[in-house]
């Protein structure tokens, strides 16, 4: 439900609570009714108050099927201005591009997948090309038989060489999964500077990122703020108020700037 939406309810449930108190005023200050009309409408603003004190309750997301519902909105909201925010980012930084977006196997049946990589989209407007999604194809046959597999634990360097070979001819990549374990493998790393894509990370921990941001290795990095509190009020309308929110936007420009401001954030050496 949208944010006005829910304004307006929280609105209408005040006018009903003063109406009623006003008409129970009303009531006991008129010489000709009788008693019993006093004391049923005292109970009558008593039955009101606790009915319009649950949808407040409700509205607010203290309790009931609506506060599991806006939760879900909420969360869904900050998945989508994280992609959003990024994606703008790069447009304005690397417009005229070609982008490829690196996704896990079956992203499409994930929908906080999918909209996070229709967010991206929409972040990058009409500046940046979208050439190719590009799901990370992992060979589950490394994963120890009889768990889950994770994609974050299985993928390797060698998968994404094959994704970024495939698509050489898209000159910004974003991953919405990170980074595999042995990155330090990654071919991409040893091209040139004027060959080597612009590769920003959603999802991905900066903790050690903080030398390939510093060499423009990594053009941006979303992390979570450190110590962060969730906040299920109503959100903000921009897109970049609700990052702001929770999350910082790491960048080759203001790493110096954010590790100051977050000394926990990087990894000491």
């Amino acid at each position: 439900m949208s944010a006005l939406s829910n304004y307006g309810s929280l609105t209408l449930i005040g006018a009903v609570m003063l109406g009623a108190l006003f008409f129970v005023y009303k009531v006991f200050r008129s010489d000709s009714m009788d008693t019993s009309v006093k004391i049923a409408s005292l109970f009558g603003l008593i039955a009101v108050i606790s009915f319009c004190l649950l949808g407040v309750l409700y509205r607010t997301d203290v309790v009931g099927n609506y506060s599991n519902d806006r939760l879900l909105q909420i969360e869904s909201r900050y998945n989508f201005c994280k992609g959003f925010v990024l994606g703008k980012y790069l447009a304005e930084k690397y417009p005229d591009r070609k982008a490829m977006i690196i996704v896990p196997p079956d992203y499409e049946l994930n929908f906080r997948q999918k909209e996070l990589v229709d967010s991206i989209v929409k972040g990058f407007g009409d500046s940046i090309t979208l050439e190719a999604i590009e799901e990370i194809a992992v060979d589950l046959s490394r994963y120890q038989k009889g768990k889950s597999p994770h994609i974050e634990e299985i993928m390797t360097a060698e998968d994404f060489d094959y994704a970024f070979n495939k698509h050489r001819d898209c000159e910004v990549v974003v991953s919405i999964i990170g980074v595999p374990k042995d990155i330090e493998k990654m071919r991409v790393w040893g091209m040139k500077d004027y060959e080597r894509p612009k590769i920003a990370l959603l999802n991905s921990s900066t903790k050690y990122l903080e030398s390939a941001i510093k060499g423009k290795y990594v053009v941006a990095s979303v992390h979570y703020i450190p110590g962060f509190k969730a906040k299920t009020t109503i959100l903000p309308s921009s897109p970049e108020k609700v990052f702001e929110n929770r999350y910082i936007l790491v960048t080759p420009e203001n790493v110096e700037q954010i590790k100051r401001q977050y000394d926990k954030l990087f990894f000491k050496m």
